[in-house]
């Protein structure tokens, strides 16, 4: 069984793209499938691993969601959507991970100048 899960996990890991970092005024953007039934509406869902955090939010037919709505705390997060008719609902887009981020980054310190050595 371990061996199982470390394979599903470097499996997942290898697939996860570049983190992004963004600030709450952020907005998930996506397009409507190229195939299957009409869709009635579209689901965003948001996940955080610590502490773990689920929702979902129903946009309808807009094909943007701006974070603010989700009302997301500081932290790595992942980011997909689903589409939806009366019969039930897709499965989930790509997963985008993304770092949230409130404030800007402390100074820095220890700044220094000086002549550069002849070599």
């Amino acid at each position: 069984m371990r061996k199982t899960w470390i394979a599903v996990l470097l499996l997942w890991t290898a697939q996860v793209p570049a983190q992004t970092w963004v600030s709450p005024d952020c907005e998930v953007t996506w397009s409507p499938p190229t195939e299957g039934a009409p869709v009635q509406g579209y689901r965003v869902y948001f996940e955080k691993q610590s502490p773990y955090e689920l929702s979902n939010f129903n946009v309808g037919l807009n094909t943007r969601f701006a974070c603010a709505v989700a009302n997301l705390s500081t932290g790595s997060w992942r980011a997909w959507v689903t589409a939806f008719n009366i019969v039930g609902e897709s499965g989930p887009s790509n997963v985008v991970p993304f770092e949230l981020v409130t404030s800007a980054p402390g100074s820095p310190v220890g700044v220094s100048i000086g002549e550069k050595p002849n070599l």
